[in-house]
């Protein structure tokens, strides 16, 4: 299903499964879209990075955006995986609960930056 994009939809990259932002605005020649993306801002992506639209999803091939947003997209979600990581370091008990240590929390972080980078390079291929 196409739609013409409105603002409010949520911004994907083409083969990714989480959102990495949102449509702000649509100049009136609908050419240029100002995209949010999650601890980044906005950012003036041209329409032709557009790969599809529909059910209120905008997906974006990564091969036409700018470094400086593809950089943005990969690191859209590492203030929520801080934020968890501090949350599971508060809730932590003393001693040998079962709970990963300091240094497993930062190898998992870590980890999910890494899949997340490497997810949107497999994608700049395809």
């Amino acid at each position: 299903m196409n739609e013409d994009i409105q603002v409010g939809y949520h911004a994907f990259t083409k083969d990714g499964t989480e959102e990495f932002g949102a449509i702000r605005g649509i100049d009136p020649e609908r050419r240029r879209l100002t995209v949010y993306v999650e601890n980044a801002g906005d950012f003036d992506v041209s329409a032709d990075a557009v790969a599809q639209v529909g059910y209120q999803k905008v997906m974006f091939d990564c091969d036409k955006l700018d470094p400086e947003l593809r950089e943005a997209i990969v690191h859209a979600h590492d203030a929520e995986l801080a934020n968890d990581a501090a949350i599971v370091d508060y809730n932590r008990d003393e001693g040998d609960d079962g709970d990963p240590s300091d240094a497993e929390k930062l190898e998992i972080l870590d980890d999910l930056e890494t899949i997340a980078s490497n997810g949107l390079r497999n994608e700049r291929r395809s």
